[in-house]
């Protein structure tokens, strides 16, 4: 039988789309294990008469196609190439029409000249590797950008964070020494109220263990006096009687004491 006319051959085109590629061709049905890959992108190429299509490497014998196809066109001379099982319609000795392709499927001297033009992985990876670059650079660029808010938020942070510390230590009226060993422990760190809030309340209870109540005048109060503690005080100073223990740290407007009176009584009054 002569061979396909080229212009039965260019109207099958579209029946190429998706046909099965197995290793070897086979008189009854295909082993699953023989299937290396799909057809896609079928074409007609007018300079060599043919039809030009993707093959997309797939299925278990997926990598031998692979090799097979890298090994044709590293050492042209060996006998590898495509064949076609197609079910045709034919008038004597002419094909008329290509009814179905069955499978396109690798083979040592293919009948009709079938072959590997060329192997696309290397443009593939290429392809990938760009943009997984672009993707790269545009995640890069996203976290560039993100880093740079959290480095202006940490930064609107630590500044929150020193005006409270400075405010805190202002009004607590704390000894200096002890403002300082604060603001050493603080300083420079980000941190919650609450955290300076105890810290600042066990100054309070470190410095009154150490010296008495008296001793911190910050708006913590240790005790509370009104008028008439006052007057109290200052009467018993003014008679020279003892304060009470409460009372002791109380300061009044001095006050002179008044002068023991004794008085000698005639005999017999």
């Amino acid at each position: 039988m002569a061979g396909i006319p080229a212009d039965v051959l260019k109207a099958s085109v579209p029946k190429w789309t998706d046909v099965q590629v197995f290793t070897d061709h086979t008189r009854n049905h295909h082993s699953v294990r023989d299937l290396g890959g799909v057809l896609c992108s079928p074409e007609w190429d007018d300079q060599a008469q043919g039809i030009k299509c993707l093959l997309a490497p797939s299925g278990p014998a997926a990598q031998v196609v692979r090799d097979l196809a890298e090994a044709s066109l590293s050492h042209p001379s060996l006998p590898v190439g495509m064949s076609a099982d197609i079910i045709m319609r034919v008038d004597k000795q002419t094909v008329l029409e290509i009814v179905k392709v069955r499978s396109l499927d690798v083979v040592m001297h293919p009948a009709r000249g079938g072959k590997f033009i060329r192997v696309l992985q290397g443009e593939i990876e290429m392809n990938e590797e760009e943009e997984n670059q672009y993707t790269l650079s545009d995640n890069s660029a996203t976290a560039a950008r993100l880093q740079a808010q959290i480095a202006a938020s940490e930064k609107l942070l630590a500044d929150q964070c020193m005006y409270l510390l400075n405010s805190a230590l202002t009004t607590s009226r704390l000894p200096d020494i002890t403002q300082a060993r604060l603001r050493r422990h603080f300083e420079g760190h980000t941190f919650e109220a609450a955290q300076l809030s105890a810290a600042i309340e066990d100054a309070y209870r470190e410095v009154s263990s150490l010296t008495g109540a008296s001793a911190v005048k910050g708006p913590r109060i240790s005790g509370m006096f009104d008028t008439n503690d006052q007057l109290q005080v200052a009467v018993d100073d003014l008679f020279g009687a003892p304060r009470d223990k409460d009372k002791q740290s109380l300061q009044v407007c001095g006050v002179m004491p008044l002068p023991r009176v004794e008085r000698s009584l005639p005999p017999g009054r």
